[in-house]
């Protein structure tokens, strides 16, 4: 999809949120300790959507605390 999608300049991007009713469960491998604030996910994604980010395509992008 991507690839189809890089001919016409549409770029394919998602991110990796977690499952937040197992929070403390996941939270506990993580090197920061905590999980990201609803605000540091929104600036990925806004990234994502900036033209700062047309070089990047068809990747996940994990906002994982060095977790991944």
């Amino acid at each position: 999809m991507a690839a189809r999608g890089a001919k016409v300049v549409i770029n394919y991007n998602q991110n990796a949120v977690g499952d937040t009713n197992r929070l403390d469960r996941l939270v506990a491998p993580v090197p920061m300790k905590r999980a990201a604030t609803s605000q540091e996910i929104a600036e990925v994604l806004c990234f994502l959507a900036s033209d700062a980010s047309n070089y990047i395509l068809g990747e996940t992008i994990t906002v994982s605390g060095g977790r991944s």
